[in-house]
Formats: structure tokens, C-alpha cells, sequence
């Protein structure tokens, strides 16, 4: 059965700082990644402390409908551990995942899913986004 990864809310400051981390890496990469051409995401899988893969929105630079950030994290991570299955793991994202990385995630089977925007906060400022 899958279930939807936990969205996180009540952490200890050790936690919180660590997460705050990682959403600090994804906004860089996604900050990056607008600079080099490509869309305004960037994700990364967590596994304890390691970094396992990070990803960015490849969609315009590789014709690829389906290569959002979280999607690009995700198999990253599958391919560096040899596995399908991602639990144990954490999906950062620089956004709210859309529906094909959030079923990404649920198949996945990550634990929890931690992004630095509701969808409906990057939504107000899509006007102002050119890719």
C-alpha cells in the first residue's frame, strides 16, 4: 500500500536547522539552475545526514516533460543506492510537488517530503517566472 509521504510540521531546533539546510541547497540550485537556462527548481533526497542525489528542472533543456526537479533527485538517488525504494530518505524540494512528484515519491516509498513553498504561494508569483 502506499501512503503519502509525512509533510513535516513539529521538529526539534536540531532538526529544523537541518532542514532549514536543505531547503537552503534547494533554493541555490534552483537559483542556479534559472541562471543556466533551465526552470526555477531545484530537490535533493536525504538519507540521515547524506546528500544522496540532487536534481534540477531539466524540462526546456532536455525536451523532457517528466524531468522536474524531484523526478531528477529521485532517480538520482534510486541509481546511487541500486534500489527502486527510497525509504528511509527525505525529498526536499524547492517548491510544493506537483502531482507527477508527488506520485514519484509515493512509488518511491520516501518517508517524508519537506518543500520551502505551498503551491499556492509559488503560484501567486508565476506571473514573474520565464522559462
Amino acid at each position: 500500500m502506499f501512503l503519502r509521504p509525512e509533510v513535516s510540521t513539529d521538529l526539534d531546533a536540531e532538526a529544523s536547522a537541518r532542514e532549514q539546510s536543505w531547503l537552503d541547497q534547494v533554493v541555490a540550485e534552483a537559483a542556479r539552475n534559472v541562471e543556466a537556462g533551465g526552470g526555477p527548481f531545484g530537490a535533493l533526497v536525504v538519507r540521515g545526514d547524506e546528500v544522496l542525489s540532487t536534481g534540477v528542472n531539466q524540462v526546456t533543456l532536455t525536451f523532457d516533460p517528466t524531468a522536474h526537479a524531484e523526478v531528477v533527485a529521485i532517480r538520482a538517488a534510486c541509481l546511487a543506492i541500486g534500489d527502486f525504494r527510497l525509504t528511509g530518505c527525505v525529498l526536499v524540494s524547492s517548491c510544493e510537488p506537483c502531482p507527477l512528484c508527488l506520485s514519484a515519491a509515493m512509488w518511491a516509498r520516501l518517508d517524508r517530503v519537506v518543500c520551502t513553498a505551498p503551491f499556492e504561494a509559488w503560484q501567486r508569483r508565476a506571473d514573474r517566472i520565464h522559462y
